[in-house]
């Protein structure tokens, strides 16, 4: 008898993700508008909006589902055209996986490695307490990283 592999946690980055895009396509019209005038501004305001496009449909890193299952972990992309619109990883398939306590730079977050790839998906604080108890349970060793500030990179 095969057991319901039900649904545990589900957060979806539509709203975000368009908002990150939508901000550098503002940032990118600003930055034309002191350099060059407004009738060359409309001229380029097409291939300005074609690119945002481009963005959009094949970004994977800012919009995007996932949904974590009872024995997997699921990702979708919506709105990507090329490539995989779904990305499964199974719990054996997970090399490490580390939860980042939130940072003035950043909100909270899962960040997991597979050899399907680097995968990050933020989770409030209060649910990342269930999730780091569940992947436990299911033999993941999840390090916990509370790091408020960030130091210089080398």
């Amino acid at each position: 008898m095969m057991k319901d592999n039900k649904e545990v946690f589900e957060k979806n980055s539509f709203f975000n993700g368009a908002l990150i895009v939508l901000g550098i396509f503002g940032i990118i019209r600003v930055g034309l508008a002191f350099f060059i005038d407004s009738n060359s501004i409309n001229l380029l305001y097409p291939s300005i909006l074609i690119t945002l496009v481009i963005i959009l449909f094949f970004n994977t890193k800012w919009i995007y589902k996932v949904i974590i299952k009872e024995t997997e972990i699921e990702y979708f992309y919506p709105i990507n055209l090329l490539g995989k619109k779904k990305v499964t990883i199974n719990f054996g398939e997970i090399d490490g996986m580390s939860f980042h306590g939130y940072a003035y730079n950043s909100p909270s977050h899962f960040k997991l490695k597979s050899a399907k790839g680097k995968f990050r998906f933020n989770c409030p604080e209060d649910m990342s307490k269930k999730l780091i108890e569940f992947f436990r349970s299911k033999g993941i060793t999840v390090t916990y990283k509370d790091e408020k500030e960030v130091g210089y990179r080398k």
